[in-house]
């Protein structure tokens, strides 16, 4: 049968026709192509790999180990201190280490419930606006997120400022009773709330509202179809289409409660135990009183307890997830 024949009846029956070497010589060409490949991967992320092992691994590593020695100003002449350091923490003496995550928790619960309540209808006023007013407004609620800690302390220090202060004048207006907002220990905490929710509640609504985006129209035209008004539309599809920014709102806000120090310390200095959170105690024994060794093995506490939070806070909102599908 000539040639030309063959190959007409071995693309009739679908038969594959390859020179064998040549075959094995693409094979063995691609596996080394794939090898080269990955060899470059690995080369390129060698600087990534090198900046967290300096400023992420070398870091934790040595902390821990500082934790347990005497270490105070400096490391020259450091004496090993086995577990007196976590002894202490334990200790009676520990005191102002459970006051100052007391105060952590309670400003971070309130923080958070405040700004992702306040975010979720600030984006959701947002969605429901036209795309001119959208660009305008989105970026004004954003502004306060950019500003340093300082700029935000002192404008909010002249609104809580007595006599001449904005609250205060405000107070004057209605014949209200005058409230020291930074000196009543009854009202210091709530006071710094309002101030931290004011700043960072634009992160909130931008995570809400990009969400919100994502939605399908075709979903909500159609409940409106069927008779569902906007109430309804809010809480039977939007809510639930996002959960998954609830869930990384709550870990941001709360993570960002416990480890705050900068609005506590700017605004009211830590004078008072209502104002003295678990950030600026461990500034307090790390900066002020030299005892590093027990600054870290607060810090190793700390970092324990949000990690936790966060893996049950995952796995609590996943099961919410579930739930919704």
């Amino acid at each position: 049968m000539p040639a030309a024949a063959q190959i007409s009846k071995a693309i009739r029956i679908g038969v594959k026709l390859r020179c064998p070497k040549q075959g094995d010589a693409f094979m063995l060409n691609t596996k080394a192509f794939r090898r080269q490949r990955n060899v470059c991967g690995y080369l390129m992320s060698i600087p990534a790999l090198i900046g967290v092992g300096v400023l992420i691994v070398y870091p934790i590593v040595f902390s821990f180990i500082l934790s347990f020695t005497g270490i105070r100003a400096s490391v020259v002449n450091v004496r090993w201190n086995d577990f007196g350091n976590y002894i202490w923490l334990f200790s009676e003496s520990s005191g102002d280490f459970w006051n100052g995550l007391w105060v952590a928790f309670e400003f971070s619960v309130l923080s958070t419930i405040l700004q992702t309540v306040l975010g979720f209808f600030l984006a959701y006023l947002l969605y429901s606006m036209g795309r001119g007013m959208q660009s305008v407004y989105r970026v004004l609620l954003y502004i306060p997120c950019v500003l340093p800690s300082a700029v935000v302390a002192v404008m909010w220090n002249f609104i809580y400022s007595y006599d001449v202060g904005l609250l205060f004048k405000l107070w004057e207006l209605f014949g209200w009773e005058q409230v020291l907002w930074l000196n009543d220990p009854d009202v210091v905490l709530f006071s710094i709330i309002i101030a931290n929710t004011w700043r960072f509640v634009g992160i909130t609504m931008v995570l809400y509202f990009v969400n919100m985006n994502a939605v399908s129209k075709d979903v909500l035209e159609g409940a409106t179809l069927d008779g569902a008004n906007r109430w309804m539309i809010l809480w039977r599809f939007i809510f639930p289409l996002t959960i998954s920014s609830t869930k990384m709102n709550l870990v941001l806000s709360f993570v960002g409660g416990m480890k705050s120090f900068d609005m506590f310390f700017m605004l009211e200095g830590g004078s008072m135990p209502q104002t003295r959170p678990v950030g600026l105690i461990i500034f307090t024994y790390a900066f002020k009183q030299s005892r590093m060794g027990w600054a870290i093995v607060m810090s190793f506490m700390l970092s324990v307890i949000l990690g936790a939070f966060t893996v049950i806070t995952n796995k609590l909102m996943a099961k919410v997830e579930k739930s919704y599908e």
